[in-house]
Formats: C-alpha cells, sequence, structure tokens
C-alpha cells in the first residue's frame, strides 16, 4: 500500500441506484484498508437510503443537487446543499478523496477538498488536474471492477463481497408493505416483479411479466409487482394490474420487500441490483452487450440477454426462473437464513 494512512476520508458517488450498489466491494475494502478512520459517503440525497446500508458508514453527505442554484426548491433546501458542498471540500478537512462519480463537479469539489491524496475514474482528461492518483477508466469490463482498480492503483487489493446485510428494520419495513397488500402468510414463497426502469429501452415486455407473473402463480408463489411513484398509473394499465402493485415506497422499505422475496425479476435497474446484493435470487432481462458491463456482478448467468430486448421471449424467461427456484444459496444474512430454510415450489 502506498503511503496513506488518512483519518478522514470522503467517498463519491452520487448516482444512480445500481452505480452506488457496484461500488460496494470498492468501498469495503476501502474500509477495510483504513479501519480507524472516519470515512463520509456523498451521495445524491435522493439515493441516501441505500448508502445508510453500507457497512462502516460514519457520515453521510447527502446533496440536493437540483437545489444548488433552483430558488424555488425553497432556501432551506438550497442552504443545505450549500453547507454539504462546503463539508465535502475545504470544511471537511479530508485527506484521501475517493471520486467514483468523476462528473465536472465531483471532479471540482475533490480538487477544492485540497486533500493530500484526490484518488479518482478518469473519463476526460480535462479533469485530470483534480487527482493526485487519476485512473484511466476502462470502457471494457464491468463497472465494479472499475471502482476496484482504482484502489488497487493505489496500493489497495482483494475484492470484498458484493454483499449487503440488510438490517431488521429495513426487513420489518418490507413485512409491513407485504401485510398492507394482504400477504401475510410467509410459508408461502414471494416473487418480485420489477418491470420498468428509468429508460424506456431497458424495458421488457409487460405482457412478457405477466405470462411469468401466472407461471410462478402455478408454481406456488405469490407475486408482488413494483416500481416507482412514476410507474403506478403505466402499471395499473397492463396486463400486470392483476396482481398486488407496490407502488412510491421509499428506498429501504423498496430493499426490505426485495430482500423477502424470494426470486426478483426485473430488468437493469437499481433495485434488481439492489436485490443481487442483498442475497436475493435474481433474474435480470437485459441487453447482451450490457451484460459485461452491468450485469449481475460476478454472476452473467443470473442475466437473459438478447442483443434486443423484443428478441427476449417469454418461454426463456421462464426457464432462467425455473432455474433460479432449484439454485442453492449461501445464508448471508437473516432473511437469507430463513429462506434457506423455506421450502420453494419443486419444479
Amino acid at each position: 500500500m502506498k503511503s496513506v494512512n488518512p483519518s478522514r476520508v470522503l467517498f463519491i458517488r452520487w448516482k444512480s441506484i445500481g452505480d452506488i450498489v457496484q461500488t460496494l466491494p470498492a468501498w469495503k475494502a476501502l474500509r477495510a484498508a483504513f479501519p480507524e478512520a472516519h470515512i463520509s459517503h456523498m451521495t445524491s440525497a435522493e439515493n441516501q437510503g441505500v448508502v445508510k446500508l453500507f457497512p462502516g458508514v460514519d457520515e453521510v453527505l447527502a446533496l440536493e443537487r437540483r437545489a444548488l442554484f433552483l430558488l424555488k426548491r425553497g432556501p432551506g433546501k438550497l442552504t443545505a446543499s450549500w453547507r454539504t458542498i462546503w463539508k465535502a471540500t475545504l470544511g471537511g478537512k479530508f485527506d484521501l478523496v475517493v471520486d467514483m462519480q468523476s462528473y465536472g463537479e465531483t471532479a471540482l469539489l475533490t480538487f477544492l477538498s485540497a486533500a493530500r491524496s484526490r484518488w479518482g475514474l478518469l473519463y476526460k482528461n480535462a479533469r485530470s488536474y483534480a487527482y493526485t492518483a487519476p485512473v484511466a477508466c476502462s470502457m471494457h469490463g464491468h463497472r465494479t471492477d472499475a471502482y476496484l482498480e482504482v484502489l488497487r492503483q493505489n496500493g489497495i487489493s482483494g475484492a470484498a463481497p458484493n454483499r449487503l446485510h440488510v438490517p431488521e428494520p429495513v426487513l420489518q419495513a418490507g413485512r409491513e408493505l407485504l401485510a398492507r397488500m394482504g400477504i401475510r402468510d410467509t410459508r408461502r414463497p414471494i416473487v418480485c416483479i420489477h418491470p420498468l426502469t428509468s429508460t424506456p429501452h431497458k424495458n421488457w415486455s409487460l405482457e412478457g411479466y405477466a405470462k411469468l407473473a401466472r407461471h410462478a402463480e402455478r408454481q406456488g408463489f405469490q407475486v408482488v409487482v413494483s416500481g416507482g411513484p412514476s410507474d403506478k398509473e403505466q402499471l395499473q394499465q397492463s396486463p400486470l394490474s392483476t396482481w398486488s402493485l407496490a407502488c412510491g415506497q421509499d428506498l429501504a422499505t423498496s430493499c426490505g420487500l426485495v430482500s423477502l422475496a424470494g426470486i426478483v425479476l426485473g430488468g437493469d435497474t437499481g433495485l434488481t441490483h439492489l436485490a443481487h446484493a442483498a442475497g436475493s435470487r435474481v433474474v435480470m432481462i437485459m441487453r447482451s452487450s450490457a451484460l459485461g458491463r452491468s450485469g449481475p456482478y460476478q454472476h452473467p448467468d443470473r442475466a437473459v440477454t438478447g442483443s434486443q430486448l423484443a428478441d427476449i421471449g417469454a418461454d426463456e424467461v421462464i426457464s432462467a426462473f425455473d432455474l433460479a427456484c432449484c439454485e442453492k444459496r449461501e445464508p448471508m444474512n437473516e432473511i437469507a437464513v430463513n429462506l434457506a430454510s423455506s421450502r420453494l415450489p419443486s419444479i
């Protein structure tokens, strides 16, 4: 390891949920390398629920990015945002800043921190001024490995598992959500379908998901369909409207929901990545060109791919679902132990 022994560290990743989850192995490796350091994690305010699940976070610096210059969002949020900027720069007195976002703004913040050591991914050479140890970002390979490479090139080796411990209050929030939807029988396994992403070209057929839901019910599963606040109307008017619909809950409750599910199916989106890290069995439906870059980390077998999503048939996804039902999983937290001891329907 290079001669760095920081007492205060800032780790930056603003967005999006899936990308934040994919920094988890790098976060764990950094935390293990500096066990005595105070480590702050800076993220966008809407994603702080994910960051709070990361182990060993001493402080979350949640930034309301849209409030920085838009007074219509209120003077309180404006003031809080600039206070967060101050705490992330000279006010934080950081010895080391690790910029895993590498936007022009985060590069500037990294530079303004005046930290002795400043590490970061380098997407554009013009931002190299910000870092004492820039690491060129390869467009090949998984994003998680790119984040780990920033640490490796600065003397921190060893990849921590991409596993997220889900605390009991988060699980309880998931249980309460299920109860509100009338699902109280935990002896019957649950499948959670999360069909929509923030990018329409990543969305598979809603009709295909409905075929899968009917198949899962025949296999003895209870089916829950989840989505964001803006997804509710579309899902209510879709073939998936037949099943229990959970839309608009906070991120922690969504995490509890997917952690309680025996299997989670969806596109290349934050909640499926979160479910994968939490130890749930995942079937991710995505374009083959994105698999090596953003598929389920170290488990490409948990993705169903095609050159175009329209090329992926329902029978192919159903086969992947059936295989997931048979997959053995290693207990990694309380809910994993519960699911390992429960009986999934035989195929």
